[in-house]
């Protein structure tokens, strides 16, 4: 009895990993932030409304500017620009995906088709795992000694050996 319940806690961690809780992905969004300057940066959320995902992102940034992150993101551009204080943010696309892939696979579309700042270099630093999760580069060979991706290649090896 004890092994199906690790078991299962093992299964947990592995869908929550790969899925991110697929409920989540029931209100995708990808947006587009302008500034005035015409800089875009395009984004996704599953926040219920745009106007807290740019809340959201302006805080990020304040947070940046006062010191209190030391990560830079990219969108931070927009808000840069103290004389694009007018940004927007605008719907591209709602959608409902089971998996996170699919989520970000969605903002990437959008990122390929439209001119924008997203660092396109960033997706060459991207690896699509064969298990589905989407890892930084440097980071797969952490990422393939975790319990959730060996729990996935132990349940796919029929198919990894073809």
């Amino acid at each position: 009895m004890a092994d199906k319940k690790n078991d299962f806690k093992i299964t947990d961690k592995y869908y929550s990993y790969t899925d991110r809780h697929c409920d989540k992905f029931n209100n995708s969004k990808v947006y587009k932030l302008t500034n005035s300057n015409g800089l875009t940066y395009i984004g996704s959320t599953t926040k219920a409304f745009l106007d807290n995902e740019l809340l959201s992102l302006r805080v990020q940034y304040d947070n940046f500017k006062k010191g209190k992150t030391k990560t830079k993101q990219t969108f931070f551009k927009i808000f840069d620009d103290e004389s694009a204080g007018n940004v927007k943010i605008t719907l591209l696309e709602k959608f409902k995906v089971k998996f996170i892939y699919d989520f970000h696979q969605k903002k990437r579309d959008w990122i390929d088709k439209m001119e924008c700042i997203n660092n396109k270099n960033h997706q060459k630093d991207n690896q699509i795992c064969e298990c589905g999760s989407v890892i930084i580069r440097k980071n797969m060979y952490s990422h393939k000694q975790t319990k959730a991706h060996k729990k996935w290649a132990v349940e796919n090896e029929s198919n990894i050996n073809k």
